[in-house]
């Protein structure tokens, strides 16, 4: 129980079946799982639908239920699960029981079908949206009677909404925007709190997954890539048509173990108010670039912000995450042209036939495409010397890293004594990914003077020329 953060009293049914309601505990838990633990069952644990046919089974069937529909008890809500999956049945004195999963929650409406469960209009709130975006509405203005002792004669705050910020993309409007929550009593305190928010209208309804997939991860990956923060939803409504008021919606997110600490200046990546001159083309572009590199950014953020991850793991995972960031950026980058390359193949094979020509000409499927060492150093020389001062010899460097890849990957015992281990393996690491980040900051239109600005200030990379520049050397 200690784990639970909210527990809610209700009586819940299916759509089909309106007549069978089952009471039961809908718990959010601190973790961010959502379990709904049913007093009874909507079917017989051991009878199972297929169609209009009844079966019994000596097991139970595992169920998914696509929607349930509930009450709250004692606020008369509307509620609606959506895809229930079966965590434990039991069945205790004649009593069953049935525990579920629920993906997604949505409070303040009923969906009785799957195809009523998509929007036009979505309000989102990010935990990191405030360190990100340049405006407040606050201003403070202090009056001192002594200034060298800093004695207050007033102290003045005031408030004026900050100007909305309109973006149009493919298909949608994205409005970036204030709200303030003000305090019902100012006897002895007042207490203001600004919320910025992003409002998407879509000119098609779009299902919930889809706005995850293409507008609510990308945005919060934007915040996370910017802040070097894991960043999640802390509040997402959706909008029905046909009705005025916001449907709150409830999802479990894979939040980050690593503490979230106070997102100072030193923190972040860059910042809206000194590094971007054009907010809309920043947006335009990581929406593009998202979709690009989308499983880069994929692998990329589960490096960065995995606690768990040992570090042999995070170096291999970081070199692939460049492997693929290359190969999807220069695809036509090639060893020798195709007619070149397809004719010394067909040299090469040639003296062999039947199993042995099947299986030698299996080897050269990719020896038209350069290697991890001709990568790293193709990736580095387009970044323009940005990232050079990371290094004290770059060859050494990109020929360390390939050869520990390659032995941890294949167990090459003539590689061996050449591997990066400890503090080597850790600082090599680090190195790549900041290789990765600049490349990404390259996509997003940022010159390499603003780069070089953007990773001196920064204090990781700062740390990284202080401790790690000499490391594989």
């Amino acid at each position: 129980m200690d784990n639970i953060e909210k527990q809610y009293l209700g009586v819940w049914w299916l759509p089909d079946s309106p007549e069978n309601k089952v009471g039961g505990l809908l718990n959010f838990y601190k973790n961010k799982e959502i379990t709904l633990e049913l007093v009874g069952t909507f079917s017989s644990l051991f009878n199972y639908k297929k169609g209009k046919t009844t079966y019994i089974s000596t097991k139970r069937e595992i169920v998914k239920y696509p929607i349930i529909l509930g009450y709250l008890s004692g606020e008369n809500q509307k509620i609606t699960l959506y895809e229930c999956w079966p965590k434990k049945y039991s069945i205790n004195s004649g009593l069953s029981t049935e525990h579920l999963n629920p993906s997604v929650v949505f409070l303040g409406a009923h969906f009785n079908s799957l195809d009523e469960i998509s929007f036009k209009k979505i309000k989102i709130h990010y935990d990191a949206l405030s360190y990100f975006l340049k405006d407040s509405g606050f201003k403070v203005k202090l009056k001192t009677i002594n200034p060298d002792e800093f004695i207050l004669d007033e102290y003045s705050l005031t408030y004026s909404y900050p100007e909305s910020i309109d973006i149009s993309l493919e298909e949608v409007e994205l409005k970036f925007n204030f709200e303030i929550n003000l305090p019902l009593s100012i006897k002895n305190e007042m207490v203001l709190s600004e919320k910025p928010f992003i409002v998407i209208n879509s000119e098609f309804t779009k299902t919930l997954d889809d706005w995850i997939n293409d507008y609510i991860d990308p945005l919060r990956f934007l915040l996370s890539f910017s802040t070097m923060m894991p960043s999640i939803v802390q509040n997402l409504n959706v909008y029905i048509e046909t009705e005025n008021n916001p449907v709150e919606v409830i999802f479990h997110q894979q939040e980050s173990k690593i503490k979230q600490l106070p997102m100072e200046r030193i923190d972040k990546l860059f910042f809206i108010e000194e590094d971007v001159k054009d907010l809309k083309r920043l947006i335009f572009l990581w929406f593009k670039t998202f979709v690009k590199y989308k499983s880069v950014f994929d692998l990329f953020f589960n490096i960065e912000y995995s606690p768990k991850l040992d570090l042999k793991n995070k170096f291999l995972n970081t070199i692939q995450a460049l492997e693929m960031y290359h190969r999807e950026k220069y695809k036509n980058h090639k060893n020798w042209d195709d007619e070149i390359f397809k004719k010394r193949v067909g040299e090469i094979l040639i003296p062999f036939s039947g199993k042995y020509r099947k299986w030698l000409k299996s080897l050269t499927r990719y020896a038209n495409e350069p290697n991890l060492n001709e990568r790293l150093k193709l990736i580095i020389e387009s970044l323009n010397g940005t990232v050079n001062n990371l290094f004290e010899d770059q060859s050494l460097f990109t020929k360390s890293v390939s050869d520990t890849r390659n032995y941890l990957t294949h167990n090459n015992p003539n590689l061996k004594n050449k591997i990066l281990t400890g503090s080597d393996l850790f600082w090599a690491s680090e190195k790549l990914m900041f290789i990765l980040q600049t490349s990404f900051l390259t996509d997003l239109d940022f010159t390499f003077d603003e780069i070089n600005k953007i990773l001196n200030r920064n204090e990781r990379f700062k740390n990284m020329l202080l401790f790690g520049k000499q490391s594989i050397n």
